[in-house]
């Protein structure tokens, strides 16, 4: 509806404690953040986890940002921590990450308000309809995965010693990733921390890794 009526203002969800919110500019999606109790901001998970900023330059630039009261993509590129199409990517890898984990909620309150989008979310434009086919694709893939991975606490550990078996079997760079660190203590939720994916991807990972006999869950 939003995007037919070519809205623009942002969509507010809350969950319990879990809280969202999706950019909207003239129907399209420019930006989603969710906080999931976390007490993260949506500048300190795009920032981050998604375009990877250590604690001292999200500082940095947050306190740059506040003083010049410039856009955060401006004093990114200014400070060259990060040039104009590397933000861009992270910003849309974010924005549909954060737009796809509000689409698994199953429950929850919203509502949409008019208001202007954040000033650094001007350089990605996604449109409802192909982010809420990918969603449903990926609510039937979280049925099977759930299966096999019910929660985050779950540790798993590995069945081979090195990666030459993944290369073997075809698997992608970011299973390979995903398989460096499940080591016996790590919990999914710990991987996940640690890879700067979201948790679909992780989780998917997990899934194939488990499905091909790379992994099992430890004991």
């Amino acid at each position: 509806m939003l995007g037919l009526q070519r809205q623009t203002g942002r969509l507010v969800i809350t969950r319990g404690g879990d809280g969202g919110e999706i950019c909207f500019k003239d129907g399209e999606v420019v930006f989603a953040s969710t906080s999931c109790g976390n007490g993260r901001s949506a500048l300190d998970g795009l920032l981050r986890t998604s375009c990877k900023l250590k604690d001292d330059q999200l500082a940095q630039v947050l306190r740059i940002a506040e003083k010049t009261k410039e856009p955060i993509d401006t004093v990114l590129v200014r400070e060259k921590l990060i040039d104009s199409k590397s933000f861009a990517d992270c910003l849309k890898t974010h924005t549909e990450r954060e737009v796809y984990k509000i689409m698994s909620w199953r429950e929850g309150v919203f509502f949409f308000e008019k208001a202007t989008p954040p000033a650094f979310a001007n350089a990605v434009r996604l449109k409802v309809e192909n982010l809420l086919l990918e969603g449903a694709r990926r609510a039937d893939e979280w049925v099977l995965i759930q299966q096999k991975i019910p929660n985050f606490t779950v540790v798993f550990e590995p069945l081979i010693g090195n990666a030459e078996e993944l290369t073997r079997r075809g698997l992608s760079e970011m299973d390979t990733n995903i398989f460096s660190l499940v080591d016996g203590r790590r919990t999914i939720q710990d991987i996940l921390d640690a890879s700067c994916l979201g948790e679909f991807e992780v989780a998917k990972a997990l899934f194939i890794l488990l499905s091909v006999n790379l992994i099992r869950r430890a004991k």
